[in-house]
C-alpha cells in the first residue's frame, strides 16, 4: 500500500477488511489522527490517554501518550497538557504520575504546601507567631493571647494554645508574668498582667495569684518578688501568715523569742506545718514577759531551783538535793538516793565514802548504813554491803574496805569462796604461790623456805635422791637399793637400775656406783648388796671383781655344759678354778686377790 493521508472509508468492504488485517499484523503504515489527550489503537479507534499521563498531540498511538505527568501536577484519564491540573494548595505530588487530586497526600503538620508542591514539607511555617496544622496550603497568625504550640522547633508549630494563668502571650510565644506582678486570667497579653503584688503578699515570676508572706515574715510594701517578703520578724515577736509589721504579735510572758521570724505565740521555730511547740524559759532560769532569751535570769544557789518556764525561784526541801545546770540555775529537786547522804539544808549530795555503804534513803551523816562485808568491796556510792564481790584469787577483802586489794607475792587467799577471799597467808614449806593460790612444788623440786613463788621452788632435788610433790627437803627421799639418781628426780624409779656386775646402796648416784667384788659374789642388774655364789657354782660374765652371774658345775665331772643352738650339739667344758665347794670358801686366790 502507498502512504497515505487518507482513510479507508471509500474502499469497497472486502479491501476494507484486507487492509484491517495489514494493519493489525503491523504492516499498515498509515496513521490516524486523534484528538489531543486521546491515542490511537491498532484498530483504528481513538481512547482516552491513562490516568497520569497526558497527550498532547494527534498522532498518538500508545496508552501512555506524550508521557508521564511531572511531579507537583496530577493528569486524569484524557489530560491533554502536563501542568493543566496543579495539586491543591495544602496537597503535595511528591513522584510523577499522579491521577487525581489527592495527589500524594496532605501537607506536613508545622509545614505549608502552596500550590504544585512537590513535599510534605515542602515550606516551614515561619517564626512562633505562626502555626500550620496538617493540610495547609498557607502560615496562619497566632491569635492575640496565644502561643504556638507543637514542636521542639519554634519555626515550625502546628497549632496554637490560649495563654496560661501566670503568664502573657505576645507575637506567639508565651511569658511568665514578672515577679511582682501576678496573672489571674488565661489569655493575658501585656506583661502587666492582672496587677501588682499587694502589702502582706508577694508574687514570684509566674504567679497566678498573690501569695500571702509566710509565717515569720512581713510584707510592708508592694510589688514584692519572693517568701522572704521584707525581712523575718523581730527578736521577741511572732508573725502569722500576711503580716504586715515585723513587730505584728508579742510573745508571751513564760516564753522567750531568741530567734527572728517566729510564726506562732509558741515562739519557736520547732514546727510541724501550722503547729509550732511552745518555748519556755530555760530550766535554771525564770523570764519575764517579752524576754528575748531563753537564760533571762539565772535561778540563784543549790538552796533554790528554777523549773522551765519559772517565774521566780523556789527553795529546796529538807532531805533532797538541786540538780541541773550549774550551782547557780539549778532546775529541779530530787530526794537523796541509796549511796549517798545529804547534809541538811544545803541542797547538795555527797556519796558514802569507799568501804562504807549507803541502804536507805535520805541518810545524812558519812557513816551511811556502815562498813561493808568481809569479801566484798564497796567503792564510793555503794548501797550494798555485798557491793562488788572481791574478784579473783590474786585479790582478798577485809571488812570495810573500797577496793580489791591484790595478794601479796608468795601468799596466797584464803576463807571464803574463791571470789570472796577476806585475808591473805604466807606460802607454806613444799608450796609455791601464784595469783593467790597454793600449789605443791612439783615433783623433782623441793620448797624448803615459806613464801615461794615460782615453780621453780627451791630447786632441784639433790644427787642420790627424789622429791615427791610438795617435797621440803633437796634431800626428801633416797633412792631405793639397786637404783641411782641424778638430780632433778620426782619417783621412786629414779634414774634407772643399778648396772650388772656393780651393786648401788640407798641414796647412790652412779649406775657403777660400787664393783661388786670378787669372784665368790656375782651382781645381776639392780643389785642393792653383792649376791654370794652358790655351792658348787662359779660366777660368770665380767672381770673377777664385776661378775654377774653364777653357774652350776658337775661334782661328778667337774665340769659344765655350753649348749650351741647352730647344730643342736653340746661341749662341755672344765670348771673354772674359782668354782665355790660345796663346803667352805674359796682361797684369796681363787677369788682373784693374788
Amino acid at each position: 500500500m502507498v502512504k497515505s493521508q487518507w482513510t479507508y472509508e471509500w474502499l469497497p468492504l472486502p479491501w476494507k477488511r484486507v487492509c484491517i488485517f495489514i494493519c493489525i499484523i503491523g504492516l499498515c503504515t498509515s496513521k490516524v489522527h486523534c484528538p489531543v489527550g486521546k491515542y490511537a489503537t491498532r484498530s483504528g479507534a481513538c481512547k482516552n490517554c491513562r490516568a497520569g499521563f497526558y497527550g498532547i498531540g494527534t498522532a498518538l498511538s500508545s496508552p501512555d501518550c506524550s508521557g508521564v505527568c511531572p511531579a507537583g501536577y496530577f493528569c486524569p484519564e484524557g489530560s491533554a497538557y502536563p501542568t493543566n491540573q496543579k495539586c491543591a494548595a495544602g496537597r503535595y505530588g511528591s513522584s510523577p504520575g499522579q491521577k487525581n487530586a489527592m495527589c500524594s497526600g496532605s501537607c506536613k503538620a508545622g509545614y505549608y504546601c502552596p500550590l504544585a508542591s512537590t513535599k510534605p514539607d515542602e515550606v516551614q511555617c515561619g517564626g512562633p507567631q505562626y502555626f500550620c496544622p496538617e493540610g495547609s496550603g498557607e502560615r496562619i497568625n497566632v491569635h492575640v493571647g496565644y502561643h504556638s504550640v507543637g514542636s521542639e522547633s519554634p519555626y515550625t508549630m502546628p497549632a496554637q494554645s490560649v495563654c496560661e494563668k501566670g503568664h502573657y502571650c505576645v507575637r506567639g510565644v508565651s511569658y511568665e508574668c514578672p515577679a511582682g506582678r501576678y496573672g489571674a486570667v488565661q489569655g493575658l497579653s501585656h506583661y502587666n498582667c492582672s496587677a501588682i503584688c499587694p502589702v502582706g503578699h508577694y508574687c514570684p515570676q509566674a504567679s497566678v495569684l498573690p501569695t500571702p508572706c509566710p509565717a515569720g515574715t512581713y510584707g510592708d510594701e508592694v510589688g514584692l518578688t519572693s517568701p522572704a517578703c521584707s525581712g523575718l520578724c523581730a527578736l521577741g515577736h511572732f508573725c502569722v501568715e500576711g503580716s504586715v509589721s515585723y513587730t505584728q504579735e508579742r510573745c508571751p510572758a513564760g516564753r522567750y523569742g531568741d530567734v527572728r521570724g517566729l510564726k506562732t505565740d509558741g515562739c519557736s521555730l520547732k514546727c510541724s506545718g501550722l503547729f509550732c511547740e511552745q518555748t519556755v524559759c530555760a530550766p535554771g532560769f525564770y523570764c519575764p514577759l517579752a524576754s528575748t532569751h531563753a537564760e533571762m535570769n539565772r535561778c540563784g544557789g543549790n538552796h533554790v531551783f528554777c523549773p522551765a518556764g519559772s517565774a521566780e525561784p523556789t527553795p529546796v526541801t529538807v532531805g533532797y538535793y538541786t540538780v541541773g545546770n550549774t550551782p547557780s540555775s539549778r532546775v529541779a529537786q530530787i530526794p537523796c538516793e541509796p549511796g549517798w547522804y545529804c547534809e541538811a539544808g544545803l541542797g547538795v549530795r555527797q556519796p558514802c565514802p569507799a568501804g562504807k555503804y549507803g541502804s536507805l534513803s535520805g541518810l545524812s551523816t558519812s557513816e551511811c548504813s556502815g562498813d561493808c562485808q568481809e569479801g566484798f568491796y564497796c567503792p564510793t556510792n555503794s548501797s550494798d554491803s555485798q557491793q562488788f564481790k572481791c574478784g579473783d584469787t590474786d585479790f582478798y577483802c577485809p571488812t570495810g574496805v573500797g577496793a580489791p586489794i591484790s595478794v601479796s607475792t608468795g601468799y596466797y587467799s584464803t576463807g571464803g569462796a574463791p571470789i570472796t577471799r577476806p585475808a591473805q597467808t604466807i606460802c607454806p614449806p613444799g608450796s609455791y604461790c601464784v595469783d593467790g593460790v597454793d600449789r605443791l612444788c612439783p615433783a623433782g623440786r623441793y620448797g624448803e623456805t615459806s613464801g615461794l613463788s615460782s615453780s621453780q621452788c627451791s630447786g632441784p632435788c639433790y644427787l642420790g635422791h627424789y622429791c615427791p610433790i610438795g617435797s621440803v627437803d633437796e634431800r626428801q627421799v633416797r633412792c631405793p637399793a639397786g637404783r641411782y639418781g641424778k638430780p632433778g628426780l620426782g619417783t621412786s624409779a629414779c634414774t634407772g637400775p643399778c648396772k650388772p656386775g656393780y651393786y648401788c646402796e640407798e641414796g647412790s648416784v652412779f649406775e657403777e656406783q660400787k664393783s661388786c667384788g670378787h669372784n665368790g659374789v656375782y651382781c645381776p642388774v639392780g643389785s642393792p648388796y653383792p649376791l654370794k655364789v652358790d655351792p658348787g657354782h662359779f660366777s660368770t660374765g665380767g672381770h673377777f671383781n664385776t661378775r654377774n652371774g653364777q653357774q652350776l658345775c658337775d661334782p661328778n665331772t667337774g665340769s659344765y655344759v655350753v649348749d650351741y643352738n647352730l647344730d643342736q650339739h653340746t661341749i662341755d667344758k672344765h670348771c673354772p678354778s674359782h668354782t665355790m665347794p660345796l663346803t667352805g670358801n674359796l682361797t684369796k686366790e681363787q677369788m682373784g686377790f693374788t
